[in-house]
Order: C-alpha cells, then sequence, then structure tokens
C-alpha cells in the first residue's frame, strides 16, 4: 500500500491537470457562431485584399496609357495645325477630347456599379453561409452565387480594359477628317455598347441570386 501511495499521488495530479485544461480548452475554443463570423471576416479580408491588388495594377497599365494616348495627341495637334480650314482644325480637337472624356466617364459609372453589385452579392452571400450553418440546404443558392461572381468577372474585366482604349482620332488628311472623327466615335460607341450589355448581365445575374435565395430560403 505504502509503494502504491507515490502512484495515487502522481496520478491525481495528472487528473487535476488534465481537467483543468479540458476546462480552458472548452472555455477558450470557439463556438461554431463565432467560428463562421470568423471565416466570413477571413474572406471579406481576402477579397479586399484582392480588391486593392488589382486596383493597383489597373491604375500602372492606365498611367502607361496615358503615356501612350499624349504621344498620339500630340501628333494629332501637329497634323490639325497644317489645315487651312482652322475652324474644321478647332473642331477635330475638341471631339477628339470629348470621346477621351466619355470613355472615361461610361467606364467610371460602370466600375462603381459593378461595386454595387459585388457588396450585394456579398453580403446575400453571408446569409446564406449562415443559412446553410444552421442546417439549411443551399446547394442552388450557391451555384447561382457562383454563376453571378462568373458574371460579374467578366464585365469587371471588360470595363478595366475599357479604361485603358485609346480612342484618339487616326487623322488621315484634312480632307478625310470628317471620316476619321467618325470612325473614332463609332469606335467608341460598339465598345462600350458591348460592355454595357455585360454589365447588364451581372446585375440580372445578381437578381436572380435575390430570387432564387428567397425562394429556397425565405426571409428577406
Amino acid at each position: 500500500m505504502r509503494h502504491l501511495l507515490p502512484v495515487f499521488i502522481a496520478l491525481s495530479v495528472f487528473l487535476t491537470t488534465a481537467c483543468a485544461v479540458l476546462a480552458q480548452d472548452t472555455t477558450t475554443s470557439a463556438t461554431p457562431r463565432e467560428a463562421l463570423k470568423q471565416r466570413i471576416e477571413e474572406r471579406k479580408e481576402q477579397a479586399k485584399e484582392k480588391l486593392e491588388t488589382r486596383k493597383e495594377n489597373v491604375q500602372t497599365r492606365l498611367e502607361e496609357k496615358r503615356i501612350a494616348i499624349a504621344s498620339r495627341e500630340a501628333t494629332l495637334k501637329v497634323k490639325v495645325k497644317t489645315f487651312k480650314d482652322k475652324k474644321k482644325a478647332q473642331i477635330v480637337e475638341r471631339v477628339n477630347t470629348q470621346i477621351t472624356n466619355v470613355n472615361q466617364k461610361r467606364t467610371g459609372a460602370m466600375t462603381d456599379y459593378i461595386t454595387r453589385l459585388e457588396q450585394m452579392l456579398q453580403k446575400i452571400e453571408t446569409r446564406v453561409t449562415e443559412a446553410s450553418a444552421s442546417g439549411k440546404d443551399t446547394t442552388q443558392t450557391n451555384q447561382v452565387i457562383s454563376d453571378a461572381k462568373a458574371a460579374i468577372e467578366k464585365a469587371k474585366t471588360a470595363v478595366e480594359t475599357q479604361t485603358t482604349k485609346d480612342y484618339t482620332i487616326n487623322l488621315t488628311s484634312e480632307k478625310k477628317a470628317k471620316e476619321d472623327v467618325k470612325t473614332a466615335r463609332d469606335a467608341l460607341h460598339n465598345d462600350l455598347f458591348e460592355i454595357r450589355k455585360l454589365v447588364v448581365e451581372a446585375k440580372q445575374s445578381v437578381s436572380n441570386v435575390v430570387r432564387v435565395a428567397k425562394q429556397t430560403l425565405g426571409g428577406n
């Protein structure tokens, strides 16, 4: 019995320590809701970092394109100075500036709109994740969310490319100045029209997510 006493003491100390550790683990371990919240926050942070990197890349491309555009505009100014019809020369320069401004304004507006679509989709996805954690079947909703993300990405990429396009009038001669102006205008119009369709498709895809989420998950 005397020989067993140290064993009993050691066992008692071990059990006491183990219970304390288990109690601490139970206290400090995150609840399912807390773990879910943490995953959502991590996902938001990753999306934010990805967005910042993307913005930096686009900004770099824009700076490079501005240099190229400035060079072409300088060439255009040299050509219009040789025009005999000075009024026509002024019109060409003014229209050239307008074309550039229109592209910047339209792409800026579409970028803002796509950002709002992304924010809306992110909120819906958070709700869907919470619903899934509570036991609801979110398979169908997750699928349309994936489709919406793809549509948004397609539209965003197209808009980013559009912002870096150069529509400086390619002036061939004073005689053909009107035709050259029309060519530049038409090119811008056609490109913006195609991109607008992609933005509309992205909007419709997010609307579809809202519709499916309401049907399958209920609530607002």
